[in-house]
Formats: C-alpha cells, structure tokens, sequence
C-alpha cells in the first residue's frame, strides 16, 4: 500500500519566518480544541500532544486535546463534520480514519467529506512493527511465513476493524504471499491491540513502534519485519517487509491535522505554519525521535489534499479487492 507520504509530502526544513500572533480576522482570540480519534497512548494521541503543546506556545492560545474514540475514528469524524468551521475545532487523523473511513462508509458520516473536511497538514508517519509474543515460535519473518504455509486458516491477525488500513494490508499481504489467514478485528487502538495480542486474541499484528518499542525491548514481544521503506534506527536488526521480499504493502502510518470544511483559508494556511514550524523545532523533534516517530510535514494544505485523495482512491481498490462490505 502506497504511503500518503510518497507523493506531494516533504519534511519541512525551511526557515519559516517570524510566526503571526493572529490572522488578518483576530484568529485565533479563544482556545483551540484537537480531537484525537482514540484512547489515550497510541501513537495519534502522542503525536497530536507533544505537536499540540509547542503550536500552542507558537500561536498563544490553549490548545485542548481531547480524546473522543469509537467505531475506528468515526464519532471523532463525524464530530469534526459538524463543528463550525472557525478554527476552534480540529481533528488528529490517519489513514484509517481520513482515508478509508471516508470510502469505507460514506453513508455513516453524516455529511459530504470532500466538502466537509480540509486537511492541514501531516504532522509525521510512524513505522509500525509485525509483532507475535515472545512464545510464538518463530523468530524471523520467513520462519513466519512458512509457519503460516504449514498452518492454512489457523493463524489469525488483528486489526482496529473491518476494512482499517491494517486489516486491508494483513489482507493484501496474506494473498501476496500465498497465505490463508484469519482476520479478527479489535476495538481499539494501540494499546488495546498489544493487550489483545499478549492475551492470545490474535497471533500477529501490526502495531505502530512508538506505542510498542519499550515491550520489544524487553523482549515481552518480537518485531519480526517493520513498514516502511527504511529499517527503524532502534532496531537495525529487524527487515523491513519490502527488504523480505513484500514491498509496496505495509507502509509506514502517517498522522495529519483536519479543519471543518468551509474554514477560511486564511486560519488553515495559519495552522498549516504552526504545524510545519511546531514539529521542526529541536525540542520537538528530539521528543518524537525518541519514540521512533519520522518529522514529515506537507508543503501545503492543498499538496495534502491533493495526496490524500490519491491515496483513498487506492483504498477504495483494496477495499474492492478484500471484498469488505460498505455503505
């Protein structure tokens, strides 16, 4: 699966310039407040946190993060549909919520998402880890893979739901590699998929490394392949599943800022800046480094818009593919 990051997404290292306290209207002149999409501890809510306390000091205003979970990110979608588009209502999202859900269940949100939403920017992309316990006995990628060719329908992976991303991916992967596979989904985000994991729910996920990398550490769970085009620094010892001979299916997970749609343009080129100046300053930078988690930012809110829309028409394929029902 192609990440949103491949196309029109760059890390921002350019000097940005002095940063306005308000734009032209007096925004903002009130607290700001971020709904973040699940529970607290997984990575959309740490990133959307360490992000949102720096833009708050950039644009002197509070700026409250509050976590509204349910039905894989769509009561915190549906929220952002209908709030007034004024800029004191943002939305924390992934490709699940923002690229999937949207095509996934068009009929459950309520209102028109390309009218109603408008992205601001990608604040990072997180690597995420193919993980089993420690009991599981394997201890590599291709020792899993022929496990699972020995085992056809026993082997069941987990994932937030039906037809989120990492369901879609566990699917195209499984018929990549000539697997029969069992999905079984989750309610919850990372740290509900790590119980259910250690609880025997599922054999394997993928789980993102920042809410992970301390469990693998200690050897509590094993990484046996990462997402993404490059290995994760932590763990130079562990392929990427492009490296094992899968590529283009599981990449890293990006985390994006939304507005309501109809705000003005002014207050999301406003946000955008804060966004893009807030994850690049070194304070931040090294706060999300620290937990495995890649600084990449959109060079505009229109390059991100123009990003996403590809990247839900290549869900809208996999979601065809896997033959998951929608609205």
């Amino acid at each position: 699966m192609t990440a949103i990051t491949s196309v029109l997404i760059a890390l921002a290292l350019l000097v940005i310039g002095p940063f306005p306290v308000t734009t032209a209207t007096g925004y903002p002149d009130r607290p700001i407040l971020i709904l973040v999409p699940y529970p607290p501890g997984g990575a959309t809510d740490i990133v959307t946190r360490v992000v949102a306390t720096e833009m708050q000091s950039l644009i002197g205003t509070p700026i409250t993060v509050e976590n509204r979970p349910g039905r894989d990110g769509l009561l915190a979608l549906q929220a952002l549909g209908k709030a007034t588009p004024d800029g004191y209502t943002l939305m924390a999202g992934n490709p699940t919520t923002n690229a999937v859900n949207p095509v996934l269940h068009p009929g459950q949100l309520g209102f028109d998402y390309d009218k109603g939403v408008v992205p601001i920017s990608v604040m990072s992309e997180i690597p995420s880890a193919m993980l089993v316990t420690a009991s599981f006995p394997v201890s590599t990628f291709q020792e899993f893979v022929d496990h699972a060719r020995r085992n056809p329908g026993r082997l069941k992976y987990g994932a937030p739901g039906v037809g989120a991303g990492e369901h879609l991916n566990g699917f195209a992967f499984g018929k990549a590699a000539g697997l029969d596979m069992v999905f079984q989904p989750h309610d919850g985000g990372a740290l509900e998929a790590v119980a259910d994991l250690m609880a025997g729910k599922f054999d394997w996920a993928m789980i993102n490394v920042a809410s992970t990398a301390p469990l693998i550490r200690d050897g509590k769970l094993k990484a046996l392949a990462v997402s993404g085009r490059s290995r994760v620094p932590d763990f130079p010892d562990v392929p990427t599943i492009d490296e094992a001979g899968y590529p283009g299916i599981f990449g890293n997970a990006w985390q994006g800022l939304f507005a309501p749609g109809g705000t003005p343009p002014e207050v999301v080129r406003m946000l955008h800046k804060a966004v893009v100046q807030a994850v690049n300053t070194e304070a931040i930078k090294d706060a999300l480094r620290k937990r495995g988690i890649v600084i990449v930012t959109s060079e505009s809110p229109e390059a991100f818009a123009t990003a996403l829309k590809a990247e839900m028409a290549v869900r809208a394929e996999a979601i065809a593919d896997a033959k998951v029902s929608v609205d």
